[in-house]
């Protein structure tokens, strides 16, 4: 993947959807489920760094969102810092 220069900031709502879904992925399904969907998270942030534009806008300011297997990550983009605000089912869409 091609190396950006954009910083990644994840907001402590996100923070606690990341532990909340890590948790819940582990209680259901283990280990490896947990290590495995880390990996689709990550690689969905260093994606949005390097391609901060991808996403579908939202009708807030800056913000856009990708959908991301079982949830949507929200993010703003903001000069060369992309900030994570949250990580949603889509069920809970709405920040």
């Amino acid at each position: 993947m091609t190396k950006s220069s954009t910083d990644l900031i994840i907001d402590p709502e996100a923070e606690q959807d990341i532990q909340d879904i890590l948790q819940y992925t582990l209680d259901t399904w283990g280990d490896d489920q947990v290590e495995a969907y880390w990996s689709v998270i990550w690689d969905a942030f260093q994606r949005i760094r390097v391609f901060p534009e991808m996403g579908r806008r939202r009708p807030f300011p800056n913000e856009r969102e990708v959908v991301l297997a079982h949830h949507i990550i929200v993010y703003r983009h903001h000069r060369n810092i992309v900030t994570v605000l949250r990580i949603l089912n889509p069920r809970r869409r709405r920040r």
